[in-house]
């Protein structure tokens, strides 16, 4: 691992008892929401992944967040991704609605439409939350490419997400760090919260 790789580890890796969106247990998290107070930090951040976009993705028409995490990211990595490329990366940032956490794009589905998209997350588990918003990008006549996250904390290295089409998006990440989770009915009960990381 790399200094700044190292730097991101210190600042957004924290241990507890929390629950993934997947509904798994874990007793590692990683906390994305600590760099958001590190200027020079989110700022290398951005330009690492702008570099793996720029050099794993090169056809990316648009980058496309998940919700809530990766939305900061949006417009600095899509800077950063143009200048490499020599081109304009345009960007979508997405939101959350409803019960089922289902993902609508801000601003309207219609610009992913014949685009190359690169879906960006800030932390990649088994991917629930990638999976929804690549389904909304083919629901809407894009092309999910790839899959670009700062962390990636699958316990088999998650380096590609198969979707119920049967297409496969790889899955590139800055920060590769294992975390093992486990079901429920497996959770020791007097550790075992609800609390959704």
């Amino acid at each position: 691992m790399d200094k700044l790789q190292n730097k991101l580890l210190e600042t957004c890796h924290i241990y507890g008892h929390f629950v993934n969106a997947s509904k798994t247990h874990t007793d590692q998290r990683i906390e994305f929401e600590n760099l958001k107070r590190r200027i020079l930090l989110k700022r290398k951040t951005v330009k690492a992944l702008g570099l793996i976009i720029g050099s794993e993705f090169p056809e990316a028409d648009r980058i496309v967040t998940v919700a809530r995490g990766a939305n900061w990211m949006a417009e600095p990595v899509a800077k950063m991704a143009s200048t490499l490329l020599g081109r304009q990366v345009e960007f979508s940032k997405t939101i959350k609605i409803g019960e089922n956490r289902e993902f609508n794009l801000v601003g309207g589905n219609i610009y992913v439409r014949d685009e190359n998209c690169v879906i960006l997350d800030d932390v990649y588990n088994f991917g629930t939350n990638t999976s929804k918003v690549a389904q909304r990008i083919y629901q809407f006549q894009g092309v999910p490419i790839g899959i670009v996250t700062v962390f990636n904390r699958n316990p088999n290295g998650g380096t590609e997400l198969i979707m119920p089409n049967f297409n496969t998006i790889p899955v590139r990440s800055y920060v590769n760090i294992p975390i093992n989770s486990w079901s429920p009915e497996e959770c020791d009960p007097s550790v075992c919260t609800t609390e959704l990381s």
